[in-house]
């Protein structure tokens, strides 16, 4: 990763960071920096592939069609994540909601623009950015990620765009 992915990463886990409570389950966690911040916290960082530097007690390396877990979280955070799962992956993304997202827990979501992976290929031609695994993002459409919530008994509760805009924040409540 070079600098400007980090501080863009950073941005990320900000904005994040003000919606995440209680146990946390991380999916596509990458090297775990975001659970880091929460060492006295149940957490859980999922990802299908963990860099090998990224060594810790609560990273797990699976799939999510692979997924089996015995807790719930109060907490689901998928940053900058979803727009990297193909269909059958998404799937599967909103089963691990289903079953592990508590209560009135919080699915918390930040889902990049379209318009990012132009500017992640003018970043990487200027060597600036790293652009991690962008040739891999399928288009998200906001209102089609909301309905999809929505039959997940999953409410919008904030939409935030950031990142001049090119960024979006979803957060999203489990209905009682």
């Amino acid at each position: 990763m070079k600098r400007a992915d980090r501080l863009l990463r950073a941005w990320r886990f900000k904005r994040a960071r003000t919606h995440v409570t209680g146990s946390i389950l991380d999916v596509g966690c990458h090297d775990g920096a975001f659970l880091e911040a929460y060492p006295h916290t149940l957490r859980l960082g999922v990802d299908v592939k963990i860099p090998s530097q990224a060594q810790a007690p609560w990273l797990r390396e699976t799939s999510l069609a692979q997924l089996r877990l015995d807790t719930g979280y109060q907490t689901i955070t998928c940053l900058a994540t979803y727009e990297h799962l193909g269909a059958e992956e998404r799937a599967s993304f909103w089963s691990v909601v289903q079953r592990h997202l508590t209560q009135e827990g919080r699915l918390v979501m930040t889902v990049p623009h379209r318009w990012v992976d132009e500017i992640l290929r003018l970043g990487k031609a200027l060597g600036i950015l790293s652009g991690m695994d962008d040739h891999q993002h399928h288009d998200v459409n906001e209102t089609e990620l909301i309905a999809e919530a929505r039959r997940h008994q999953l409410r919008l509760e904030r939409l935030e765009r950031f990142q001049l805009g090119l960024n979006r924040l979803f957060v999203f409540r489990r209905c009682a």
